[in-house]
């Protein structure tokens, strides 16, 4: 210790409170105080003889070439003090390496010719105050998640509300519609006309936002559709729609032909659809359109188209109660045509007071006394339908 020139010191360095040891030029720990052997675990005689990194070695293995040694140099070779950033460097403890955080400040040791001679290293133990940080900053992540986590549970709560009520809207505004169908499928069957039937149609639809409808009927050649529209689609498109042939790319011809809906939601995808259909936009001022056919059993009747202003999304629900309304459609279109039938072959009035077969069949009337009856039936003819009647 003469070489370093401090006499005396002893007294004061084993009181001092810091953890302090002190360093030769060749970083050989030449003396610890109290405070020092506490830090470390280590006692005096462990300690003193020993190179820094032989004992405690530096946590990367750069040896002296780590940062404390890069530190110690630096003090050596500028004579001013060296204070480090905060270091993580373990320690051995009990044979195992023990997480230690450390304030280290590398003061030089000066002799009379003012050069180094050695290192006083000061040490404060950090540890406790970096797990202390340690556990702060897992509390404010732990604070920060559980903070998204409510912002994500009250953002999917407002959604799945949001969407409830979507849903019990929807189911509303179905069950709206399913009911102004179901009235409108009763009119159905007391339709006289296949124009009075489109009527019908539109009217049902509308609760859809449908303002236009037209009924297509295919004629018995299976060669075009005769096509009843509604006065809402105007009187040019029902001048030069009313007949088309089947083979037509148009909505109701397509749907009419295959046996397939046609869904057009809007004006791009009927441009699309045909060159026919792009010159219909022209005269219709339509945005989106629906066809389907109008069978009974395996035969296609015609079909049912619709028309809306705006263009449509066509929703599964939308798509079915089109669906179930067509069908509605069908076998009302297909009574009317029995009916017509019916009509034009003569034989629209049940079998049973039809023809000279039945007429041979009636009884003799009753002859009460000073009283004759006397009973004709008047065929079916320019007069109307047959009926009975007193002579």
């Amino acid at each position: 210790m003469e070489s370093l020139g401090l006499a005396g010191y002893r007294s004061v360095f084993d009181t001092w409170p810091a953890p302090a040891s002190l360093l030769d030029l060749d970083l050989v720990i030449v003396d610890s105080n109290e405070a020092h052997q506490r830090s470390l675990g280590r006692s005096r005689e462990e300690m003193v003889g020993r190179r820094t990194f032989d004992l405690f070695p530096d946590p990367d293995g750069l040896g002296e070439a780590g940062p404390l040694g890069v530190s110690m140099r630096t003090a050596l070779r500028t004579g001013r003090p060296h204070r480090m950033p905060l270091l993580r460097y373990p320690i051995e403890h009990g044979g195992t390496l023990v997480e230690r955080w450390w304030s280290v400040v590398n003061t030089p040791l000066l002799g009379a010719d003012g050069r180094p001679v050695g290192i006083l290293n000061t040490l404060d133990d950090l540890t406790e105050l970096m797990a202390e940080r340690e556990s702060s900053r897992m509390a404010r992540a732990v604070a920060e998640d559980l903070r998204r986590q409510s912002e994500r549970l009250s953002g999917d709560l407002r959604a799945r509300h949001q969407d409830l009520r979507e849903v019990r809207q929807a189911e509303a505004r179905a069950s709206r519609r399913l009911a102004a169908l179901a009235e409108v499928a009763l009119e159905l069957g007391g339709a006289e006309t296949v124009d009075g039937l489109t009527g019908i149609v539109l009217r049902g639809l509308a609760v859809l936002g449908a303002d236009g409808a037209a009924v297509g009927v295919i004629n018995e050649e299976g060669t075009s559709l005769r096509l009843h529209l509604t006065d809402s689609l105007g009187a040019d498109a029902q001048r030069m729609y009313s007949t088309l042939a089947l083979h037509e790319e148009l909505p109701a011809t397509v749907a009419a032909r295959t046996g397939r809906p046609v869904l057009i939601p809007d004006r791009a995808a009927g441009t699309t659809f045909s060159a026919a259909m792009t010159e219909g936009y022209a005269t219709f001022g339509r945005e989106a359109w629906a066809a389907l056919p109008l069978h009974v059993g395996e035969r296609v009747l015609g079909s049912i188209t619709v028309s809306w202003e705006s263009p449509q999304d066509f929703a599964v629900g939308e798509v079915e109660l089109l669906t179930a309304f067509a069908a509605q459609c069908a076998q009302a279109l297909d009574r009317l045509l029995q009916r017509q039938d019916r009509t034009v072959s003569g034989h629209d009035q049940p079998a049973d007071v039809r023809g000279p077969a039945t007429q041979a069949c009636l009884t003799p009337p009753v002859q009460p006394d000073h009283l004759q009856i006397a009973v004709r039936y008047v065929p079916a003819g320019a007069r109307g339908a047959g009926r009975w009647g007193l002579v």
